[in-house]
């Protein structure tokens, strides 16, 4: 093995056959069905988007969700949550996210949560870590591979809610 030399590869001259030329047309009819775009959030970055012909509609749709999921600026004007009680909270969950190592992306989708449970409904003060906690929950068994368990959060809140209540 050690003997062997190294060589470049070289190419070859081959004769053209007719399952070649049916792959070059098969290649070509496919180059033809993929449609190049640029969307209106791209233009001056000078990329272009190879897509199918359903992407727009699937483009559309993000869109409308993304717009359709959006939370108020003024969410918590009339709820019994002040926002110095959100953000201790929140510093909070900051603590139990990394004390169970948990993904950012856990920790972002429990504070959108939050956002949407409080902005859709009255959270008093007595249950607003029980909700930060079960909002937790959730996110992690979305985003984790192995999300924390119930005993878990019963754990960190100091025995305050039981796994029936998290």
């Amino acid at each position: 093995m050690e003997n062997l030399r190294q060589t470049r590869p070289r190419s070859v001259p081959v004769k053209s056959t007719k399952s070649q030329d049916n792959q070059n047309k098969q290649k070509q009819v496919a180059e033809k069905e993929v449609v190049e775009i640029v969307h209106p959030e791209v233009v001056g970055i000078d990329r272009e988007i190879q897509y199918v012909e359903y992407c727009d509609q699937v483009y559309e749709y993000l869109l409308h969700r993304e717009k359709h999921c959006q939370i108020e600026e003024d969410f918590m004007t009339f709820s019994p949550t002040t926002p110095k009680m959100r953000s201790i909270l929140v510093d909070w969950l900051i603590q139990v996210h990394t004390r169970f190592h948990l993904l950012a992306e856990t920790l972002h989708l429990t504070i959108y949560l939050l956002d949407v449970m409080l902005s859709r409904t009255k959270v008093e003060k007595a249950e607003l870590q029980l909700v930060g906690v079960a909002c937790m929950l959730v996110a992690s068994k979305y985003e984790e591979i192995y999300a924390p368990e119930i005993h878990d959060f019963e754990y960190i809140t100091d025995n305050a809610y039981t796994k029936k209540q998290i």
